[in-house]
């Protein structure tokens, strides 16, 4: 078992949370010797090796609204018909 903030501290090909935090613009709340701040999820990944004493205090993302569509629309990329077979 672990924690969400070891799991982005840690570099590993298992960390699940940060590929979904990234999707949904999290930010992270981290206090270290030179005092308490707030980064975006990308900025917090970038520089997680310079903070070597810190603590990750919180992670929190916005809500997102209720899409108003459920389909995802597509065209066709050839004006081909398709196989009859």
């Amino acid at each position: 078992m672990g924690t969400i903030g070891g799991n982005l501290f840690a570099p590993t090909p298992f960390g699940d949370f940060a590929v979904a935090l990234l999707a949904l613009d999290a930010t992270v709340s981290v206090q270290s010797g030179y005092g308490a701040r707030d980064a975006p999820i990308e900025e917090f990944l970038a520089g997680r090796d310079r903070l070597p004493r810190a603590l990750v205090l919180s992670v929190s993302c916005q809500r997102r609204p209720t899409p108003t569509r459920s389909v995802i629309e597509s065209s066709r990329a050839s004006s081909r018909k398709a196989a009859p077979w």
